[in-house]
């Protein structure tokens, strides 16, 4: 599989070589329910609806809105999901990202980390 991206509104989208999905999430923007409804309908699209490892990225100063957290957390998400790993290297995106996972207690396989390196190689793990 060769990789392939698309830009959809304040997020690009990866189809990797290695069979992970990638979100990269753009810098500076709070995302709503209604921007991750749509990431989520452009990623079946654009990938399929079979589960997948993925990888979630963003800059120093993205952040989703309480609804977003609880709706990305979700059975409607997460059934997409074999594992997600997070990856942030600001400590402002381990605090959101260890809330997330331990408030909102996704139904996947889900770990933050502070570089990809180590989130692909656990990802791996579940293709």
């Amino acid at each position: 599989m060769k990789e392939e991206s698309i830009t959809v509104e304040k997020a690009t989208l990866t189809k990797r070589a290695d069979g992970i999905f990638h979100i990269n999430y753009a810098e500076n923007e709070t995302y709503t329910i209604k921007e991750n409804r749509e990431i989520l309908k452009r990623s079946l699209e654009f990938r399929g609806n079979a589960q997948a490892p993925i990888l979630i990225t963003g800059g120093t100063f993205t952040s989703h809105d309480a609804e977003s957290r609880e709706f990305n957390s979700s059975e409607e998400v997460m059934k997409h999901c074999k594992a997600v790993a997070i990856v942030s290297k600001s400590l402002a995106g381990k605090m959101i990202a260890n809330f997330f996972i331990n408030f909102n207690k996704p139904g996947s396989p889900t770990r933050f980390f502070s570089n990809q390196k180590d989130a692909i190689k656990w990802l791996l793990k579940f293709k």
